[in-house]
């Protein structure tokens, strides 16, 4: 009854607010529907047929606005391609993403890089996503390079200094090696 009411309510906000869907009162952020992720297996015969290693199997879920989801599971179940579908990494084999309402169309890079600006993912290991030989506000400043965020060397150092205090680190720790840091700063 309770996933009945829920579904009820989606219908109802989508239809007053097309762009973006709202569940509860809350508008969903991020949207997942049905997404398969299959990766092929190399053939070993040549008249074998073509089969496939099911990552993912019609997975659906919402993030909200201003939620945090940590995906929990066994190694090896799908989290990590999981989260490389819903940052736009891998398209899905199969299945819907979208963002804000808009549907996000993972084939073309214009869209692909759009969308990269404004998801993230964070991983669990710190060394994963970190470089040990960049100092960390070359690591910070990557992304507002990449995504021309800022229009001067300036206004980059500004901003990367502005991210650091979001996190509780100050402008000291940005001329720092990642080694340098506790666990809990990576």
């Amino acid at each position: 009854m309770e996933n009945e009411n829920k579904e009820l309510n989606t219908i109802e906000a989508e239809s007053q607010d097309s762009a973006q869907p709202v569940v509860d009162g809350k508008k969903v952020l991020l949207r997942l529907r049905d997404v398969k992720q299959y990766f092929p297996v190399k053939k070993t015969k040549l008249r074998e047929k073509q089969r496939y290693v099911r990552a993912n199997d019609g997975i659906s879920l919402d993030i909200f606005e201003g939620e945090t989801l940590g995906l929990v599971g066994e190694s090896g179940c799908g989290k990590s391609t999981l989260g490389r579908v819903a940052m736009g990494i891998y398209p899905p084999t199969f299945g819907k993403l979208s963002y804000k309402g808009k549907e996000v169309n993972l084939k073309h890079s214009k869209d692909r890089f759009a969308y990269a600006k404004k998801a993230q993912i964070i991983f669990q290991d710190p060394y994963a996503s970190l470089d040990p030989h960049q100092k960390v506000y070359d690591i910070v400043a990557e992304g507002i390079r990449i995504h021309k965020l800022a229009s001067s060397r300036e206004q980059e150092e500004k901003m990367v200094l502005e991210l650091l205090d979001m996190v509780g680190l100050n402008a000291e720790h940005a001329m720092r090696n990642v080694h340098e840091f506790s666990g809990g700063q990576r």
